[in-house]
């Protein structure tokens, strides 16, 4: 879900490094917290 949420806002597939995978940890994190802020 997160995976083709970041290919639909990059357009290119995405392939999941070590490194990448912090980044979007942090990312989700924000983007949960946020919805959850909404509602």
């Amino acid at each position: 879900m997160v995976l083709s949420a970041l290919k639909a806002i990059t357009g290119t597939p995405y392939r999941i490094d070590r490194h990448d995978r912090d980044e979007i940890a942090l990312a989700f994190a924000a983007i949960t917290s946020s919805i959850n802020a909404m509602y």
